[in-house]
């Protein structure tokens, strides 16, 4: 019997995707593709943004969530994190995974973060750390703070959420999922 936890892998952005893309795919090889599944919500289902709905492999579970308010406008941001975490809370209510990954920085994933600690379902972070002197680095910080584990990209990003108070043992430098790009395209 596989003991592994099911993790959700929950997606809000198409450059998202293309970062854990290989995670996703590893984490399926080491525990089976019944232990991982992923959520997309909003941005990641809209036309606008490039619905990556069909860049899924076939065999992986995948949820739809298209909670996108289709406007620039600061309200519209607002309600589409809110409405992801609506939809996500929904979701988990009846499909509870073990834990779920978060990645970056995204407004939406306020939400997917909002939603995972509140359910108490464990909550992990890709790319925590980061800095980038935007709106990013509060939406970034609030999802550390609410994270159980974090994945950093380097040391500089692990120190960093040390001094804002993260666990050192709960933090591991993976580095930047990116690079797995960078190889794909360069071994073609």
């Amino acid at each position: 019997m596989n003991s592994s936890p099911i993790l959700e892998v929950v997606v809000t952005a198409r450059p998202s995707w293309a970062r854990v893309k290989h995670l996703v795919l590893n984490y399926a090889s080491l525990h089976g593709q019944d232990k991982i599944r992923v959520s997309l919500v909003g941005p990641a289902v809209s036309k606008r943004y490039g619905d990556i709905s069909k860049q899924i492999p076939d065999w992986l579970k995948v949820f739809q969530f298209p909670a996108l308010h289709d406007s620039d406008e600061l309200d519209a941001v607002a309600l589409t994190c809110i409405e992801g975490a609506n939809a996500l809370v929904r979701h988990w209510a009846q499909n509870r995974p073990d834990c779920v990954l978060v990645i970056a920085d995204r407004t939406e994933t306020l939400g997917v973060s909002m939603s995972a600690a509140l359910m108490q379902i464990p909550l992990i972070h890709l790319q925590g750390g980061e800095i980038s002197g935007s709106i990013d680095d509060k939406i970034r910080d609030t999802n550390s703070k609410l994270a159980d584990f974090h994945l950093t990209t380097n040391e500089f990003t692990k120190e960093r959420l040390v001094e804002i108070g993260e666990p050192e043992d709960l933090i591991r430098v993976v580095g930047c999922p990116s690079i797995d790009i960078v190889n794909e395209v360069m071994n073609l």
